[in-house]
């Protein structure tokens, strides 16, 4: 990609924003769009890659080649990653197709080196002088 393709893409994703920002939605909202776009373009990207390679091993070209197997190793994942910020509910964007209960919190642990499994024995917070005060 040379420069001009750079500023094409740069005032493209500039204009998504401005829309996106011109409809005055809530953040939540704005933030479920913005991940269904993303989702759509790395699903694009995808595509591509299959076409990119298609034309690689036509012409023998190892680095377009590997640039390609690269895109549709990764398209899916972050297309999964993306998928789980959208549904998850901790994230919350789209409801989840079945709720998940969060994991129940690690009970706590002393940090207290016992040498065993053991939980450390209870300290006595306050002990009582033995001097006189006077």
């Amino acid at each position: 990609m040379n420069d001009t393709d750079w500023a094409h893409a740069e005032r493209l994703s500039d204009l998504l924003l401005e829309q996106l920002e011109g409809l005055r939605l809530s953040e939540h909202t704005e933030a479920a769009i913005l991940t269904h776009v993303a989702r759509r373009l790395v699903q694009r990207t995808v595509e591509l890659g299959e076409v990119i390679e298609s034309e690689a091993r036509e012409l023998h070209d190892l680095s377009a080649l590997q640039m390609a197997t690269a895109i549709q190793a990764l398209g899916p994942t972050i297309d999964r990653s993306l998928e789980h910020l959208a549904e998850d509910g901790r994230f919350g964007l789209f409801p989840a197709r079945q709720p998940r209960r969060l994991p129940p919190p690690a009970a706590p642990r002393d940090t207290e080196a016992t040498g065993t499994d053991d939980p450390p024995p209870p300290r006595n917070i306050w002990q009582a002088s033995r001097r006189p005060r006077y």
